[in-house]
């Protein structure tokens, strides 16, 4: 039997000061460039992260799983079955 395709989305949730840390040490970019700590405020302050309350409401249809990593929610995901 074949699988029916599902939509995703997904929203990370990890704090701004550890995404500080992940972009700087555990991005291309941050081990090429070594950006300065303004360079990262700058990068991050363009993105804006959203609470699950409020990825919820983009999604009312869809089922929301909650993605950890060492127990703290890393991001969100909706997925949404396709109709027949």
């Amino acid at each position: 039997m074949a699988t029916l395709p599902a939509t995703a989305q997904a929203s990370h949730a990890f704090p701004q000061r550890v995404q500080k840390k992940l972009l700087r040490y555990f991005s291309l970019w941050g081990w090429l460039a070594r950006p300065s700590p303004d360079a990262l405020d700058a990068s991050l302050a363009e993105l804006r992260l959203l609470r699950s309350r409020e990825f919820k409401r983009l999604f009312p249809d869809s089922q929301i799983k909650i993605e950890r990593l060492f127990g703290l929610p890393k991001s969100y995901v909706a997925f949404k079955l396709p109709t027949y």
